[in-house]
């Protein structure tokens, strides 16, 4: 059991440490300016230099309204959001647009596939935004615009068919006339009731297509880490080492002036 008189020495001894600690560690950073300051200028200037050798990335975004059918009692969207999502991402969707963009490598397929990012704008929207990131501008812009082209003229070719269909019905609930046969006269009655086709004027059902609401638009991407923070690291390590630089050589020379004879 350690009694009063003793536990008091040691905390004595243990305040007396961190105050010499912290008294050296502040000598350290006065005698080590120069060491402080020319770690943190080389730092500073080889983040600047590497910076500036570094290629920039460009990223190109455009916006693509998801159409919809009305579907009874709601709109029904040509393509659903998270199907599109996923879909947009595999290669049997971007297969047509590797051949479309001359992409033949896998090199060249794979990194593409990994730029691609597709998100929905806002919670229950039918805007979607599609994101490619490359080296080359020009890339970017072409292959965004090929790729969200090819989405809409899909969602297109989906309208299209939609209407035959329902010209088709039409056409056969008023141009079918009384059938032969009672039971398919009896049994596309029924359909046509059901569908509201067979009194008054057929109305088209209300639908839209799948536009771009934004068009593509190529800036220069942020990267990371970015000249700011590479600064902001430089100053902060050339402000640790040169301190633990000095330090070191200041208690070198401590022992060598305690090594001498006389002292």
């Amino acid at each position: 059991m350690i009694n009063k008189t003793t536990a008091e020495p040691l905390e004595n001894n243990k305040n007396l440490e961190d105050f010499i600690n912290s008294s050296d560690l502040l000598l350290a950073l006065r005698s080590g300016w120069q060491w402080i300051f020319g770690l943190i200028l080389i730092s500073v200037v080889a983040s600047v230099v590497w910076d500036g050798r570094r290629p920039p990335l460009y990223e190109a975004k455009a916006t693509i309204r998801i159409g919809w059918v009305h579907g009874g009692f709601q709109a029904v969207p040509i393509e659903p959001i998270d199907d599109l999502i996923v879909s947009a991402r595999q290669r049997t969707f971007l297969n047509p647009f590797f051949e479309d963009a001359s992409i033949a490598s896998e090199r060249e397929k794979d990194e593409f596939v990994r730029s691609l990012s597709i998100r929905v704008k806002a919670p229950r929207s039918n805007l979607v935004e599609f994101k490619i990131i490359s080296r080359s501008p020009e890339n970017a812009r072409a292959w965004l615009e090929r790729l969200i082209s090819m989405k809409v003229n899909e969602h297109g070719k989906v309208i299209e068919a939609f209407t035959a269909q329902y010209k088709q019905r039409v056409a056969e609930c008023f141009g079918g006339g009384a059938s032969e046969n009672p039971d398919r006269h009896a049994a596309l009655s029924n359909r046509c009731m059901s569908q509201e086709l067979l009194f008054g004027n057929p109305v088209p059902p209300f639908m839209a297509m799948s536009i771009i609401s934004e068009p593509v638009n190529v800036q220069e991407a942020s990267v990371f880490p970015s000249l700011r923070f590479l600064i902001a690291a430089s100053i902060l390590g050339g402000l640790i080492f040169g301190t633990l630089i000095s330090f070191v050589l200041m208690n070198h020379k401590r022992a060598e002036n305690i090594n001498q004879p006389g002292y």
